[in-house]
């Protein structure tokens, strides 16, 4: 059955994107009141044999998959099976880290809220640049995280964890009497008739329709390279949909009445904010990004792999949403999420420019001068995968400047929420400084990543 494609001015502003982005592929749905009112596929699915993007193309979803993991921890609870505020190691005794403490306080509903203090431990990258799998399943990762030191106290900071969502992952093994992607197979993906969608990359690579990933450069597009096996990291970022399969599943997401998913209430939950970004209402809940536009709820999630690039947005009180699935290194698909939304809605859903700030408001005094001087400095990614940040002050604002060798710098103003807290203007992402014994200011973390100052 074929659907509508979008409009004319969805199409412009797609084009205009795709131009700027270098975007090879990408393919969009739209839903509204339960049905899928528009979907559309532009570019190739793979480059060199001009193959074409169809929306029903299988492409890696990433970090959209937490939302799904996040659904079969929710029914597990809904089962009477486990309690999100009860430690990890009740019901994983092999749940540990270097810090005995620190294991004791760590709970699921903090995985999955990203405050366990885990962020990004070190161990994926060995996925991303070993031929082998260094991990071959779940539980050896997971055991491999005693020799992690957590960024900080369990239940204090918003550090986001792929680690974290692992832990998840086992848990829906152990507790389900089944693997965490037969658990989504049974209860997600077949109840949403979700056919061109999968949770093992080699079942991706086998598919007729599948798409290649690719990064740009002055010399045009150069095919990326994914891991051979991703189980270990699957329930953080391991599903494989198509955009009219997602399309299915964000329907389900926002029915509190009759989803096939989880009860009303539980929906919410995912969707309500659990690590609170001070007092602006916007926040992290249950495998999604939350914040409000002119009174409406607005949840969303970006996902990246090397040379995939997805993103979902939705008003869930407005039973309104779109996804985004691309097969190129975007920087700010986000954006163009945001402008499809706005042409969908008739009116910008937050600003009209992507450099304008987005509309939070917080009621935490400004830090002076003297006191934004104390951040100022270099602070460089340990492992050194995500370059070093100039954190400086304009025109009285502190300033965030991130540098990378795989892309243009960037900088980013904030809003000071307290002490050492700090959301940037753009794209709301959520920066903590942290400080030694001696009240020194020692490290920053952004995005799940310590950054150590200079």
């Amino acid at each position: 059955m074929s659907l509508p494609t979008l409009s004319p001015s969805q199409h412009a502003i797609i084009a205009e994107e795709v131009r700027k982005q270098h975007i090879p592929g990408l393919s969009v749905a739209m839903v509204s009141d339960g049905k899928v009112i528009s979907a559309e596929a532009f570019g190739w699915r793979n480059v060199e044999r001009q193959l074409p993007m169809t929306v029903n193309t299988i492409t890696p979803i990433a970090s959209l998959t937490k939302s799904m993991t996040a659904v079969a921890i929710m029914r597990l609870t809904e089962e009477g099976k486990l309690s999100l505020d009860e430690p990890v190691s009740a019901y994983l005794p092999d749940f540990r880290l270097a810090d005995a403490e620190a294991t004791r306080r760590v709970t699921l509903r903090m995985l999955l809220a990203h405050t366990s203090g885990l962020g990004a431990t070190g161990h994926q990258d060995r996925v991303f640049k070993e031929d082998s799998p260094p991990y071959p399943d779940r539980a050896a990762l997971v055991a491999r995280l005693v020799e992690t030191s957590p960024q900080t106290p369990p239940g204090t900071f918003f550090s986001y964890s792929n680690e974290g969502y692992a832990v998840l992952g086992l848990l829906v093994d152990r507790l389900s009497g089944m693997s965490a992607e037969a658990y989504l197979q049974t209860h997600l993906f077949d109840p949403l008739e979700m056919r061109d969608t999968c949770m093992r990359f080699t079942d991706w690579r086998a598919a007729d329709d599948r798409a290649w990933g690719y990064t740009h450069s002055e010399d045009g597009f150069t095919p990326s390279v994914m891991p051979k096996d991703y189980t270990a990291y699957a329930a953080g970022g391991g599903v494989c949909s198509s955009a009219i399969d997602m399309a299915r599943y964000l329907i389900a997401t926002m029915d509190y009445d009759n989803s096939p998913l989880l009860a009303g209430g539980s929906l919410d939950q995912m969707h309500s904010v659990s690590a609170a970004f001070g007092d602006t209402g916007w926040g992290y809940g249950f495998g999604w990004s939350l914040g409000w536009s002119a009174g409406r709820k607005v949840i969303e999630h970006s996902g990246g792999h090397p040379g995939h690039t997805t993103y979902l947005l939705a008003l869930p009180w407005q039973k309104l949403g779109m996804v985004i699935l691309s097969n190129g290194a975007v920087e700010d698909i986000g954006w163009l999420a945001e402008r499809l939304m706005s042409d969908l809605l008739g009116a910008p859903l937050y600003r009209t420019e992507s450099t304008q700030p987005l509309p939070f408001r917080t009621r935490y005094p400004q830090p002076d001068s003297e006191t934004l001087a104390t951040y100022t400095g270099m602070y460089t990614d340990k492992d050194g995968g995500m370059g070093s940040i100039v954190v400086s002050v304009v025109d009285g604002e502190l300033t965030l400047t991130r540098r990378r060798p795989d892309f243009p710098d960037q900088w980013f103003t904030t809003l000071a929420l307290g002490q050492d807290r700090f959301l940037t203007r753009r794209w709301a992402s959520y920066v903590t400084f942290l400080r030694n014994d001696r009240q020194e200011v020692t490290g920053m973390l952004g995005n799940g990543v310590y950054f150590a100052k200079s």
